[in-house]
């Protein structure tokens, strides 16, 4: 949703892994990147504790940190013709107010404690260079961490992601087909999907290994008829 922190997100899906298989469906571009972390991995505990799986669907966009997600918790994802997904990394601004305060008149003097970093980020300044450094170093904290996530997920794993591969991508957002074999698993419709879900589930918990909270399924060839041919064998 849009207005879902993700504590909320974790609580629904943790609360869905203790009944069944989940099959979450996303439609947005992303959101704060604060939280996320230790969202997802109260969702991989509980997941890996009932031997659970989840197949995501993306309708019709996943970006940011939603991406942050499903390539986290989701064995696979798939994507309608016209679907788009991806946009990892992360960014952060600074609005700088200087100048128009100046046209009218208006000049704000701070004081501080215990120096000028605490007034690294104020708008009513132009951006300094601790600002700059700090905020350079935050962005690339968040973004080290989602490509960290991505790469070490089960469709990350399957797909041999690497921090070049994503850094490679330049945040791009992947349409349909163009993002099978990288970022999703198959094109879809969400009937089909459904179908595919419940055939899965039909077939029980699926074994807890010591790592199944990280570490993806070995098999699977990125076709949706193939892997569930292959749960069938």
């Amino acid at each position: 949703g849009w207005t879902d922190g993700h504590d909320a997100i974790a609580d629904r899906i943790c609360a869905a892994l203790s009944s069944g298989d989940v099959l979450p469906v996303g439609d947005t571009p992303g959101g704060a990147a604060a939280g996320i972390q230790q969202a997802v991995d109260r969702v991989l505990l509980a997941k890996a504790h009932h031997g659970r799986r989840i197949t995501g669907w993306a309708d019709e966009m996943i970006g940011s940190a939603a991406m942050w997600w499903f390539l986290s918790v989701c064995d696979e994802l798939f994507i309608p013709s016209q679907g788009q997904i991806g946009s990892i990394g992360a960014r952060g601004g600074h609005l700088d107010v200087s100048e128009a305060m100046a046209k009218a008149g208006e000049k704000l003097t701070y004081f501080t404690w215990p120096n000028e970093g605490k007034i690294a980020f104020a708008p009513e300044l132009p951006l300094g260079e601790i600002g700059k450094a700090r905020g350079s170093r935050d962005v690339a904290i968040a973004g080290e961490a989602f490509c960290a996530a991505v790469c070490l997920g089960p469709i990350g794993l399957r797909h041999k992601l690497d921090r070049d591969a994503v850094i490679a991508l330049g945040a791009d957002m992947l349409t349909g087909a163009n993002a099978v074999g990288v970022l999703a698993d198959g094109v879809a419709t969400f009937e089909e999907v459904t179908a595919y879900a419940l055939s899965l589930a039909e077939l029980g918990p699926v074994k807890a290994s010591k790592d199944s909270a990280r570490v993806a399924r070995a098999s699977g060839k990125g076709n949706m008829r193939t892997r569930a041919e292959e749960q069938d064998e």
